[in-house]
C-alpha cells in the first residue's frame, strides 16, 4: 500500500476513525443472569496466549465476562458482532448485532446495556453530531432515534444510576482573540477559522440537564495536536467519569490531544487538577515519582507521562486509572494506576501494566480494575496486541487477540488498514 493511500485510511491520530470504517468496542462486564450472546459461531478465530496457567485457571472460576464488538476495522459489508469471553479470555458465544456503530456503552439502574450507536461523523471521523443511544438485551435491540437532536458524540455514555447519563457533545468556537494559540494555520496552508469545543452534558428525560464547555474553562494554547475536518478538534474528548468526593459532584475527564486527565468540580466549573500536558498553573500535579514511568532527570516532554490517553476512571479513596496509549511515543501501552494527594497537589503512580507485546497503541483502549481490583482488564486499541488481563501485582495472565494468520480473518477485516486492520477493541468497562 503506497503512502498516499495510506494517509488516506489512515487518519487515526485520535480516537476516532476515518467515516467509511465501522467501529467496534470491548467492555467487561458482572456476568448477566441470561447472556447478551448465544453459541453461535463467528467464524473468527481468536489466539489466545496463557502466560501463567496457574493465574488463568483461577480466573476461569471468577464471574465476570469480557464483551468484545468487532473487530474495529471491518471490511465493507461485514456485520458488527459481540462476542463474549470468560475472565479467562476463553470464547464462550457470540451473536450479530443490527447496530453496526456501537462505541462506548454502560449499564443501566435496570440492567439493561446502554450504548451510543449511530451518528454523523465529522469527515475526519474523529467525533459525531448526532450518535443515537441504543440499548441491548438478550432478546432485543432498540435504538432511540430522538437522541440525535442532542447533538452527542459516540466517544462516552456513562450511566448515572437513576435514568440519566452522562455524555460529550460538540459545537465551533470561531477563532478570536481569546483562541489564537489554538488556531493558526492548518497543514494545507490554511487558516484556521473555528476549532471544536467539547461539552460534557448530563441527559435526563432526553434533555441536557448539565453543560461543562472546554473553551469556557481551559486557557488558550492548552492543545498538543489537533485534527482538522469541519473544524478543528483541539481537545478530543474521550472519556468521563462522575463521582462524588466530600459531597461534591465531580467529573474525570481524558483529552486525548491535549496529553492531559483533569478532574472538575461541577459546581463551579473550576478544575481541580491536571496530570500530563503542559504546564497550567494552579492545577497541573507535580509526580512524586516520576522513575516509576522511566522519567530520569528533568521531565522534557509531557509525553513521558501520558500520551493520547484513554478511559480515565476513579476507583476510590484518592486512587484513579487510565489507558496511556503512547500514541506519539516509541514505548509500549500501559495501564496506570496512580494516587492524588490534594494537600501536597501531587501524583503518585501505584503501578504500571505494560502491553506484553510492547506495541504502542496509535487510538482508542482502555484499562479497569475485575473482581474488586484482583484482576485488571487491559483492552489494547488501535495495535494487533488485542486484550489482556492481569494480576494485580502487574504481572500478565492472558491475552487473546484476532489471528492474524486466519483466513477467515483476512476476509471481513479491511486490508486498506494495514496493520490496524487486527486492531480489537475500543473500551472495557466494569457493569454495575
Amino acid at each position: 500500500m503506497n503512502r498516499k493511500r495510506a494517509s488516506r485510511w489512515l487518519w487515526i491520530t485520535g480516537a476516532g476513525i476515518s467515516i467509511l470504517v465501522i467501529l467496534g468496542v470491548i467492555f467487561l462486564v458482572s456476568r448477566p443472569s441470561t447472556r447478551l450472546t448465544t453459541s453461535e459461531n463467528s467464524g473468527l478465530v481468536f489466539s489466545r496466549t496463557v502466560y501463567d496457567q496457574h493465574l488463568a485457571d483461577e480466573l476461569a472460576a471468577a464471574p465476570e465476562h469480557v464483551l468484545v464488538t468487532g473487530p474495529l476495522f471491518r471490511a465493507k459489508g461485514v456485520p458488527a458482532r459481540l462476542f463474549e469471553f470468560g475472565a479467562d479470555l476463553k470464547l464462550q458465544g457470540s451473536r450479530t448485532l443490527a447496530n453496526s456503530f456501537f462505541y462506548a456503552a454502560d449499564f443501566d439502574a435496570s440492567g439493561k446495556l446502554m450504548f451510543t450507536g449511530g451518528g454523523c461523523n465529522d469527515k475526519s471521523g474523529a467525533w459525531a453530531t448526532c450518535a443515537a443511544v441504543a440499548s441491548l438485551t438478550p432478546s432485543t435491540e432498540k435504538t432511540d432515534s430522538s437522541s440525535t437532536a442532542l447533538g452527542l458524540d459516540f466517544h462516552e455514555f456513562e450511566a448515572d444510576g437513576q435514568g440519566g447519563y452522562w455524555a460529550i457533545r460538540y459545537d465551533s468556537v470561531a477563532c478570536d482573540q481569546q483562541h489564537m494559540k489554538n488556531c493558526g494555520i492548518k497543514p494545507d496552508g490554511t487558516r484556521v477559522t473555528a476549532i471544536g469545543n467539547c461539552h460534557l452534558v448530563h441527559v435526563q428525560n432526553n434533555r441536557i440537564t448539565s453543560d461543562w464547555s472546554a473553551s469556557d474553562h481551559l486557557p488558550d494554547g492548552e492543545t498538543r495536536s489537533a485534527r482538522y475536518g469541519e473544524f478543528v478538534d483541539v481537545f478530543h474528548c474521550n472519556s468521563i467519569d462522575s463521582y462524588k468526593i466530600n459531597g461534591a459532584r465531580k467529573l474525570l475527564v481524558s483529552m486525548r490531544n491535549t496529553d492531559s486527565v483533569y478532574q472538575i468540580d461541577v459546581a463551579s466549573g473550576l478544575i481541580d487538577w491536571k496530570l500530563g500536558g503542559s504546564e497550567m498553573a494552579g492545577a497541573s500535579l507535580a509526580l512524586s515519582n516520576p522513575g516509576t514511568l522511566g522519567i530520569t532527570g528533568a521531565l522534557v516532554d509531557p509525553s513521558q507521562i501520558l500520551s493520547g490517553q484513554h478511559d480515565a476512571r476513579y476507583l476510590g479513596n484518592g486512587q484513579f486509572s487510565v489507558f496511556d496509549n503512547g500514541s506519539k511515543t516509541n514505548r509500549a501501552a500501559r495501564g496506570l494506576v496512580f494516587t492524588v494527594d490534594p494537600k501536597t497537589h501531587t501524583a503518585t503512580v501505584n503501578k504500571v501494566f505494560v502491553d506484553p507485546m510492547g506495541a504502542t497503541s496509535g487510538c482508542t483502549g482502555s484499562f479497569r480494575p475485575i473482581h474488586g481490583g484482583a484482576y485488571w482488564v487491559a483492552g489494547w486499541g488501535c495495535s494487533n496486541s488485542g486484550i489482556t488481563v492481569f494480576a494485580n501485582d502487574t504481572t500478565p495472565i492472558v491475552s487473546t487477540r484476532l489471528d492474524e494468520s486466519a483466513a477467515g480473518n483476512l476476509s471481513v477485516t479491511s486490508p486498506d488498514m494495514g496493520p490496524l486492520r487486527w486492531t480489537l477493541s475500543y473500551r472495557a468497562i466494569v457493569g454495575k
